[in-house]
């Protein structure tokens, strides 16, 4: 789970800064002209987007997932925030409300984080191997895989689809129509065509 002193490097990068403030620019614009938040936060509020995607599967968010979206923003806001108003908490309210207007460009930007810093294009399997259904559900297999991949990419990818990073190698079940948005999400990532988000899928039960 990628932590706050790591999203403040990510921002060191010239590039990434300043794509990120492009995006910034044009949300706030047509969304949020008065919200107030910092660059780092605004990352932070990237990241978080594959896990919105999840949790808005269904058509609402329950008090559990909005919970578990809260904690996990507050980890990764700058300072913390735990005894005011979180500036992530705030501004995923207006992410939600026109998430299906903004997933792809949210998701495109963070495919050009994990390229950028993790150079993911250079990991992904051949076209017949990714298109291939035939991975078995192993738990263990799915974390070597996900150790094998660059630290940015492992910490990007546990952010977007767990809550913590112990549950990475945990037993799991996921509602279809989730299991369906995550399918949907790889592509748009750029993680389609990893041997590991194979296995990821590989491994959960739908229910």
């Amino acid at each position: 789970m990628i932590t706050e002193k790591e999203l403040e490097l990510l921002l060191a990068k010239p590039a990434i800064e300043a794509k990120l403030q492009d995006l910034k620019a044009d949300f706030l614009k047509k969304e949020a002209q008065l919200l107030e938040i910092s660059d780092h936060d605004f990352l932070a509020l990237a990241i978080l987007v594959p896990s919105l995607g999840l949790a808005l599967a269904n058509g609402t968010i329950s008090l559990m997932e909005e919970q578990a979206l809260n904690k996990k923003a507050r980890r990764l806001s700058k300072g913390g925030y735990f005894l005011k108003r979180d500036p992530v908490v705030f501004a995923m309210k207006f992410l939600i409300k026109a998430y299906d207007k903004w997933e792809l460009t949210f998701c495109t930007f963070l495919q050009e984080v994990l390229e950028s810093t993790g150079h993911i294009s250079q990991y992904y399997v051949d076209q017949d191997a990714a298109e291939s259904p035939d991975f078995e559900a192993d738990l263990a297999e799915m974390g070597f895989e996900l150790m094998r991949l660059p630290y940015i990419v492992n910490q990007l990818t546990t952010a977007f689809f767990f809550n913590d990073s112990g549950e990475v190698l945990n037993e799991r079940s996921i509602p279809q129509a989730e299991f369906q948005k995550l399918n949907d999400l790889g592509p748009k990532l750029g993680l389609d065509k990893l041997r590991y988000f194979k296995l990821l899928l590989a491994t959960y039960e739908v229910k």
